[in-house]
């Protein structure tokens, strides 16, 4: 692994001991992810691989408190007939400067900084929100508002007391409600 030979690579006077130590270790690993008899460059795109996580984390946390994240709905079809017979709550990121993130990326830090479990809840409100508007504007269409649920929600000891909460009571309402248990779920835990 060498610092320094690639274009856009750090030169040494430019880096901290510590810096070059960790780039060259980010290469090493890599190299070894990707197989036998390779080598890798540490350079600027490998550090800003590394950062890119904390940097995510410091803007999802700001993204929450900014009301930057949002719900798009997936229509859902019945096969038989073509009537819409429920929608699935996705979440979108709006990035002040990237655009929309990709739930790809910022879901599984959420998960893993916890910031999954007051995510999750929001979803939920906002979804449930969502399903009392359509039936009180549609109230002769009746169909089903998904949303996903993560491993670390389900595994809160007041989930259900989260979601009896957000129906507030409403009978009609939490028959409108779907919850789906993500892959996650299962993985961690099959039992």
């Amino acid at each position: 692994v060498r610092v320094g030979d690639a274009p856009g690579a750090l030169r040494a006077e430019e880096a901290h001991p510590e810096d070059r130590l960790l780039d060259a270790d980010e290469a090493m690993q890599m190299a070894r992810q990707r197989g036998r008899n390779r080598w890798e460059f540490a350079d600027g795109d490998l550090r800003a691989r590394r950062e890119m996580p904390r940097q995510t984390e410091t803007a999802l946390l700001a993204a929450i408190d900014d009301h930057q994240l949002r719900l798009d709905y997936q229509p859902m079809f019945g096969l038989r007939d073509g009537r819409m017979v429920g929608v699935e709550a996705l979440i979108r990121w709006d990035h002040p400067e990237r655009g929309v993130v990709s739930p790809g990326e910022f879901i599984p830090l959420a998960e893993e900084l916890g910031l999954i479990v007051p995510i999750g809840e929001w979803i939920l409100r906002e979804a449930v929100s969502a399903a009392r508007r359509w039936r009180d504007h549609y109230p002769d269409e009746h169909f089903v508002t998904w949303v996903n649920l993560s491993a670390r929600q389900l595994a809160e000891p007041d989930f259900t007391s989260v979601v009896a909460a957000v129906l507030g009571g409403d009978k009609d309402l939490a028959c409108r409600l779907g919850l789906e248990l993500t892959e996650s779920v299962y993985i961690d835990d099959p039992e």
